[in-house]
């Protein structure tokens, strides 16, 4: 059913030439990723893709493609999920020095949403090559991931 509605939604953006925002410590990352899923808490989509836009290595013209897609299917999706009531830090997988996965539950009034960032640390800094987010039922538990900061 999640499928048909295209509510289980998966995004791997594919690393491109375009120039993006780098963020230079690695600690300013969990807080950077908080504010943006404060403001999806808040209702406010589209200020999240815009907040987080700028870090992202995909061209201009594929990010607003896609977020016009995700829009579109959260919209038709929204008698399943129901409401954004709030979101929780789930944890987050370190592998190596330059990967990073934040994985995020965006809590809504019917079915939970997982969010998972990838962030990924290039010769100028740290950025965002893919983001997804699904229904959060196709993996069971996020039990490999660090819950403490």
């Amino acid at each position: 059913m999640w499928k048909r509605l295209g509510v289980a939604i998966l995004l791997w953006c594919a690393v491109s030439t375009a120039q993006a925002k780098v963020f230079d410590d690695k600690s300013e990352l969990r807080p950077f990723l908080d504010s943006v899923m404060q403001i999806v808490a808040d209702g406010k989509f589209d200020q999240a893709i815009s907040k987080f836009r700028p870090y992202m290595t995909m061209p201009e013209d594929q990010i607003q493609g896609v977020a016009l897609q995700i829009k579109s299917a959260r919209q038709q999706a929204k008698t399943l999920l129901g409401e954004t009531i709030g979101y929780e830090y789930l944890g987050k997988k370190v592998v190596g020095e330059s990967l990073i996965r934040f994985v995020y539950l965006e809590k809504t009034t019917k079915s939970p949403l997982v969010w998972v960032f990838v962030m990924y640390r290039n010769d100028e800094g740290w950025v965002i090559p893919s983001f997804q987010f699904n229904a959060g039922t196709e993996e069971p538990f996020y039990r490999d991931y660090d819950p403490e900061e």
